[in-house]
């Protein structure tokens, strides 16, 4: 059945008000249940973008389904975060929490792939090197890295970047929240960790 253009528009308004609403500190949430729930516009935009930036690396881009790794990635996201946060989070709390970091999780690995295609995609597609290729052979001696290596640091500066933007908007548009505020760092570390691991190995190919 064909998806209608106005069946998508509640869709459209749920993932921009559920980016609205996410922040640095999951806990910091503030937003309905439905906002921060998985959505039809969310699976397209994760696909799209994941197609954009898997093209601005040298992986096998026909190994994998791009839906579905697309689909997977979120939907395991979703689960993992929402299945730790059941088990550490008081039992009251533990769904809504699960859904907060679910939203995080996904807005981060978004984010990522957005900087990813800008840094990156912009360079590979007219011509020329690409800019963190650039960056990380003026830090290190050329040659003295594996291609593992290489994209794990790309994964790395990418998931600092996603979440610096993350830190930079909660900190303009939640008055109440300060960077001595300790939950932040938690979630940086958490966060880097994770979708670094992700993009290594759904976008440059790695650890598949």
């Amino acid at each position: 059945m064909p998806i209608k253009l106005e069946d998508l528009v509640p869709s459209y308004q749920r993932f921009f008000e559920s980016f609205r609403a996410v922040k640095i500190c999951p806990g910091r949430i503030d937003a309905p249940e439905e906002t921060l729930s998985f959505n039809t516009l969310t699976v397209a935009v994760a696909v799209v973008i994941f197609v954009l930036a898997r093209s601005t690396t040298t992986a096998d881009n026909d190994a994998i389904a791009p839906q579905l790794v697309a689909m997977a990635i979120s939907a395991f996201i979703t689960f993992a975060t929402g299945y730790v946060a059941l088990i550490f989070a008081p039992a009251t709390d533990g769904f809504a929490l699960s859904k907060k970091w679910a939203t995080f999780f996904v807005h981060v690995w978004l984010a990522s792939l957005i900087a990813l295609i800008v840094i990156d995609g912009i360079a590979v597609w007219t011509g020329h090197d690409r800019l963190s290729t650039l960056l990380i052979d003026s830090m290190f001696i050329p040659g003295s890295l594996t291609a593992v290596q290489k994209d794990g640091i790309r994964a790395l500066i990418f998931s600092v970047i996603a979440l610096a933007l993350l830190l930079i908007k909660t900190v303009r548009h939640d008055d109440g929240f300060t960077l001595s505020t300790p939950c932040w760092v938690g979630a940086v570390i958490l966060g880097a960790l994770v979708n670094s691991a992700l993009l290594l190995a759904f976008v440059y190919g790695n650890l598949l």
